[in-house]
């Protein structure tokens, strides 16, 4: 197939292998930028490092990503132009709501505090997911994509591990190359799913590296003391599994599975609440020790009520936090309000900057990955990768601020296994379609 398209469009088969082994490293060089080189250049002294999750180094903007994804995203387009996308519609669930939540954020800078600043972030995160569905589509094999982007997570382990290794902890955990010992437990956390996904692998040197990968990963996830992350990285690929046996077991749709665990779920939380008498409170004890959530409670008490003043379409897209002197966090009486850079909460965050509007687009968007990841887990080998990537960054959403908020690694991750998922379970369900059409058709 790829052949034709290539003779259509005058293509040489070695110019085709090139145009899609060149999209199929485009992601890995996109988060290899977020994960090592942007933390190296921006490298902190662990005094200076601070224990959040707040995206304070995201405004410290180097010329190198100023320049590097406008050029990738040119030359992908011009690519384009010579090799359109394959099967774009097929992303299409995914990819719908996704510009509807983009287009909105670039609309909503209008009446941001600093227009141009939001504007220019807001094209930013399409530059950047607009990379992501150019590279699904052309390089016609999401499988190799995530291959390559493991390979770059190996390495962010194996420097992160050295800097453990030879730089002394922070008051509350080692930081790695990064500012926040939060975002060394994301980075852990994501190269422990993406590990355990390519350890069943055929090639016996990939299998090696993954297992050494998901050792390292191990030790570097608990040097950084990150809870949620800790949490997440045992939670995501266990409910992921259980997603998958269930589903076969009971011979229903992954979704389905999805649907009636998330309603089991609630409701054992309501029967509980009855039966035994807690405060949310209670539980923040139980779980992490700290009745404020490490501050968290704080800031969204704090934020509750910005989100009143507009509710309906917000500050504009990352119109609160970072935009200096005129942002209402520096009239906050508590202190760590006035340093943090986001409401720890990606949703919170979201309804804060665009309103109730941006958050329903974001909760299509979010519930559209979820559903293409099931569908996915119907058809395809590569379910426990996306299933196990869409729960670690939702439980992460939750505890930061990330999907289509942030242009790190778990906000590119989440974006591309959404896209990935929609374009493989369609070629595959094409392809079964096809294969039962030659079969009726031999007889």
């Amino acid at each position: 197939m790829t052949a034709l398209l290539s003779h259509k469009a005058g293509l040489s088969p070695a110019f085709e292998r090139f145009v899609c082994a060149f999209a199929a490293i485009i992601p890995a060089v996109v988060i290899a930028y977020s994960l090592i080189v942007d933390p190296l250049i921006n490298l902190q002294p662990v005094a200076e490092a601070g224990s959040g999750g707040a995206l304070d180094s995201e405004e410290k903007s180097t010329l190198l990503a100023q320049l590097l994804i406008p050029l990738l995203f040119v030359a992908m387009a011009f690519l384009a132009t010579l090799h359109p996308p394959r099967r774009w519609q097929s992303v299409l669930p995914v990819l719908a709501p996704l510009m509807a939540f983009l287009g909105f954020a670039i609309i909503s800078s209008a009446w941001s505090a600093m227009p141009m600043r939001s504007l220019m972030l807001a094209i930013y995160q399409s530059l950047l997911c607009a990379l992501l569905f150019f590279s699904v589509c052309m390089s016609d094999n999401p499988k190799r994509i995530f291959r390559n982007i493991f390979w770059v997570f190996a390495v962010a382990m194996a420097v992160n591990l050295l800097f453990v290794i030879l730089r002394p902890a922070g008051a509350i955990g080692h930081q790695g190359i990064y500012p926040y010992k939060n975002s060394l437990g994301a980075a852990a956390g994501c190269a422990l799913i993406l590990a355990l996904a390519h350890i069943p692998g055929q090639r016996m040197f990939l299998r090696f590296c993954a297992f050494i990968t998901l050792v390292v990963a191990v030790v570097v996830l608990v040097a950084s003391e990150s809870k949620t992350s800790i949490a997440l990285a045992l939670a995501a690929p266990a409910a992921a599994m259980l997603v998958l046996v269930l589903s076969r077991r009971l011979h229903a749709g992954a979704m389905t599975v999805l649907a009636g665990g998330l309603i089991a779920f609630l409701s054992s939380a309501v029967i509980a609440a009855q039966i035994w008498p807690f405060r949310p409170d209670d539980i923040l004890v139980w779980a992490f020790g700290d009745p404020t959530f490490t501050g968290r409670t704080h800031i969204w008490s704090f934020i509750a009520s910005h989100i009143s003043e507009a509710p309906l379409t917000g500050h504009g897209y990352r119109g609160f936090w970072g935009v200096g002197e005129l942002s209402p966090k520096l009239h906050s009486e508590i202190e760590f309000i006035r340093e943090t850079g986001s409401s720890h909460n990606g949703f919170f965050d979201v309804t804060l900057d665009t309103g109730v509007i941006g958050l329903a687009l974001l909760a299509v968007f979010v519930l559209s990955t979820l559903k293409a990841s099931a569908r996915a887990a119907d058809e395809s080998g590569t379910a426990f990768l996306f299933l196990s990537i869409a729960f670690f960054v939702i439980g992460r959403n939750m505890m930061e601020s990330v999907i289509l908020w942030s242009s790190f690694f778990d906000n590119l991750l989440f974006v591309l296994s959404g896209l990935s998922a929609a374009y493989l379970g369609a070629e595959l369900r094409a392809a079964r379609r096809s294969g039962v059409a030659q079969y009726m058709g031999a007889r």
